[in-house]
Parts: structure tokens; C-alpha cells; sequence
């Protein structure tokens, strides 16, 4: 196998596993993050660009192929560096490196597809390397659709939500939402969160008076409230989720 064939074929596989894991977020819960419905469509683009293009890396050698193969993860670091730099996209911002360990995943994925796929354009490095027929192109086609479609699947099931609060002073953390929204306790109630997210989420006072830290799956927040009034509050990794506790006397 020649080297520049060896490299545009890692070049593949590192775009093949970062579409991947866009396509677990999506599932995960950022199908419905964002205050608007075309961030998690944008996270479902990008899982089938990335799964696309990466086909077409693997059995075509043409210059604008392996310089699409670059593109598509340049432009997915520079929205995640500027969503998690305090920017808002699309009515999404992140904080650091979250969510875990897709976030990981996806940075080792996306600079491991940019340094693979840049070095096919040294000359020495690409003189042998040749397109591969339409039948090894129909193959891999077929199998990364197999693929996508399967872990869709899987990840579809896997990560069902439950939106229901249950107890008067519970709120469900489900679909990057506080469910209610709005909750009126009495003076002395306690208010129970639960993330029911495959993502981490928490819950912190917008005057920064209590904080829950993250909170992974199934994990729960208690606080009590004893001061009458309005208490604000948002997710300490995702600000643009919001609630409200109203205490009565």
C-alpha cells in the first residue's frame, strides 16, 4: 500500500469515527439544544457530511475530494472553539470540554483527519496513490450506511427520555430542558432536579447562590428554599437552559 493511500485511508476512518460521534450527540440530547431547531439539525448535517465524505476520501484520490475531507473538520473545530469561548451559535454555547468524552473524541478525531488528509498534498507522498474503481466506492458506501443507520438506531433507543417531573416540587433535566419551567413552592419545600439527559447537565443560581455541579445521567440535585421570592437559574454548561423557582410564604 502506498503511503499516500495509507494516509487519505486514516484520513477516512478519523472522519468516518468523528461523524460517528456527532450522530451519538445527536441522539444523546442535542437534537433538541440550542434555543432554535437548526442547531441539532446542524449536529445531524454534520454526523452525515463527515460519514459522506468520508467514503468518497477512501476511494477517490482527486485533490478537491481530500481537500473536502479537510474542510468539513476545520469548520467543525471552529464551531466548537467558538461555542465553547463564550460565543452563541445558532442559540447554543458550551463550556470546556463537554460534553465527555465526545467532545475528546471528536478533537482527536477531526485534527487527526486535518494532519492525515494535509500530508496526501506533499508531492512525493501522493505520486502512486490512485482512485479506487466505482464497485470499491459502491462497497464503502454501503457500508457506512449500514453503519450510520445502525448506531442511529441504537443510540435512538439507547437514549430515550422521560420528560415527566413527577413530585409538585420535582424538575425533570430532559431534552435541554427544565421541565416545568416555571415551578411556585411553598416556603421550606425542597426542589428536586434530575437529569434525565444523557448529557451532563446543572443547575446554578443566576446570583450564584447555590450551584449543583455536574450532573450525569440519573443523577439528582436537592436544595431547599426558605426565602420567599423568585430564584433564577440556568445549566452552569449550557446557559441558554433557564428556570425559575417562585417561593411563597
Amino acid at each position: 500500500m502506498r503511503l499516500g493511500h495509507a494516509l487519505r485511508l486514516g484520513g477516512a476512518v478519523a472522519l468516518l469515527v468523528g461523524g460517528l460521534a456527532h450522530l451519538d450527540l445527536y441522539f444523546g440530547g442535542y437534537r433538541s439544544a440550542g434555543s432554535v431547531p437548526a442547531f441539532g439539525r446542524s449536529i445531524f448535517l454534520n454526523a452525515l457530511v463527515s460519514v459522506v465524505v468520508a467514503v468518497a476520501v477512501a476511494a477517490r484520490s482527486e485533490w478537491f475530494v481530500r481537500l473536502a475531507g479537510i474542510a468539513v473538520p476545520v469548520a467543525t473545530l471552529a464551531a466548537f472553539a467558538y461555542t465553547h469561548s463564550g460565543h452563541t451559535f445558532l442559540g447554543f454555547r458550551g463550556s470546556g470540554l463537554e460534553p465527555s468524552p465526545q467532545a475528546e473524541i471528536v478533537l482527536i478525531a477531526e485534527i487527526a483527519a486535518i494532519v492525515l488528509l494535509a500530508a496526501t498534498f506533499i508531492p512525493h507522498v501522493v505520486d502512486g496513490d490512485d482512485s479506487s474503481g466505482m464497485r470499491v466506492l459502491a462497497i464503502a458506501g454501503v457500508g457506512a450506511a449500514v453503519l450510520f443507520v445502525g448506531c442511529g438506531w441504537y443510540w435512538a433507543d439507547s437514549y430515550e427520555t422521560t420528560v415527566d417531573a413527577g413530585a409538585p416540587t420535582s424538575v425533570a433535566i430532559a431534552d435541554f430542558r427544565f421541565t416545568p419551567q416555571a415551578l411556585t413552592v411553598p416556603s421550606g419545600a425542597t426542589v428536586t432536579w434530575t437529569n434525565a439527559d444523557a448529557i451532563a447537565h446543572s443547575v446554578v443560581a443566576s446570583d450564584q447562590s447555590f450551584s449543583s455541579g455536574a450532573l450525569d445521567r440519573g443523577v439528582a440535585f436537592e436544595l431547599t428554599f426558605d426565602t420567599p421570592g423568585e430564584h433564577r437559574y440556568v445549566c452552569g454548561i449550557h446557559p441558554e437552559m433557564t428556570g425559575t423557582i417562585t417561593v411563597t410564604p
